[in-house]
């Protein structure tokens, strides 16, 4: 996909994005009540994505990464905590 971009600023910003959703991805295998409220918020993308719901999909989105973010920070803080 990045070759595609034909933009050299694109495809770093893209490697640089999947570089950071894979360390998050390795934190969250840990949670496995994380996991399926994640499973859960993606098949509410997919559906409002089929549904051609452009608004829901966005919000459904913004509301996954949100929670993600806060998981990963929190499992982040946790770590820093028992390495101290």
């Amino acid at each position: 996909m990045a070759d595609a971009l034909d933009n050299p600023y694109l495809a770093s910003a893209l490697a640089s994005a999947r570089l950071h959703s894979a360390r998050i991805r390795r934190l969250a295998s840990h949670d496995p009540n994380r996991l399926r409220e994640a499973a859960a918020e993606h098949l509410l993308v997919v559906d409002a994505i089929l549904a051609r719901d452009a608004q829901l999909a966005a919000h459904a989105t913004h509301v996954h990464l949100h929670r993600s973010l806060n998981s990963a920070l929190a499992r982040s803080t946790d770590r820093k905590d028992t390495s101290a």
